[in-house]
């Protein structure tokens, strides 16, 4: 059985490429997705009814040994351009101690934020439009959906439609400025697909290649 932890997991949009991967494959596994948000779990339990095992908790503290593999997308608000213009808080640098904890163990591993504003202690393994990754696996870069307008003008319906889900899987969102945060934050299915399948067979990363 793979065991494969997702922390910080949002709505779902990584879990449903790690999981269409591994079924692809036929890989029995056993997939835990830590949010500590009730609505946000509440979706991702909707756009990934079968597979994910939610668990509300502080994905911060969750144990992060005795598992096949971790991915990590924590938030990313502290560090992005927008906090440097507007809001000015400092960096939560936990983002940093996550990741050197990561690399002290053997498991695969993926962490995946924004382009910070200032230099990055650690230097990043792929970068994707604003997404940086770090992993202890090497991952060349690939091509991903291109969005029909830029990031910074898709409303919820452009969203809905750029990561193909249903609009409720995020409808019981009352606040229309979180709903659409939520759906921004989500990374396309594509991007984490994409990197499993190099990280489980890297043979096939030529085909990846943009």
């Amino acid at each position: 059985m793979f065991n494969v932890l997702d922390l910080f997991a949002g709505v779902g949009g990584t879990a449903l490429g790690i999981q269409r991967f591994l079924n692809e494959q036929n890989i029995d596994f056993y997939y835990t997705a830590v949010e500590n948000d009730f609505e946000i779990t509440w979706s991702h339990s909707l756009l990934n009814p079968d597979d994910s095992i939610i668990t509300q908790e502080d994905a911060w503290e969750y144990p992060i040994f005795g598992h096949d593999f971790i991915w990590a997308s924590p938030p990313c608000q502290s560090h992005s351009r927008c906090n440097m213009y507007y809001n000015k808080k400092n960096p939560d640098m936990r983002l940093w101690d996550l990741i050197r904890k990561l690399q002290q163990q053997d498991t695969p591993f993926v962490v995946e934020n924004v382009q910070p504003y200032y230099t990055p202690p650690i230097n990043p393994s792929l970068k994707i439009g604003r997404h940086y990754f770090w992993s202890n696996k090497p991952i060349i870069s690939f091509k991903v959906p291109e969005r029909a307008k830029d990031w910074g003008w898709m409303g919820i319906p452009d969203w809905e439609k750029y990561h193909g889900i249903e609009s409720r899987v995020t409808d019981h969102i009352k606040d229309r400025m979180k709903r659409r945060q939520v759906l921004r934050n989500m990374l396309h299915p594509d991007i984490s697909y994409n990197i499993i399948k190099q990280i489980l067979n890297p043979k096939q990363k030529q085909l990846e290649v943009a």
